[in-house]
């Protein structure tokens, strides 16, 4: 099944999406190749990127 691409929010263009998951719920950054842009969400709803360095950086080096 073909996934259609998220589009970016300040230019139309397709993004890539990188996703990981954090305490059961998936973040995502996306990503316009053509005009640079990045959002961050997680669990589907947008945060910024304090909020998303927070997140990874208590996890940062822990194993499971």
């Amino acid at each position: 099944m073909l996934v259609e691409p998220d589009k970016c929010t300040a230019c139309g263009h397709d993004v890539v999406a990188i996703t990981l998951m954090v305490d059961g719920n998936e973040m995502a950054m996306n990503s316009c190749e053509n005009c640079d842009t990045r959002t961050w969400n997680l669990g589907g709803a947008p945060i910024d990127l304090k909020v998303v360095l927070e997140q990874v950086g208590t996890h940062s080096g822990r194993r499971r």
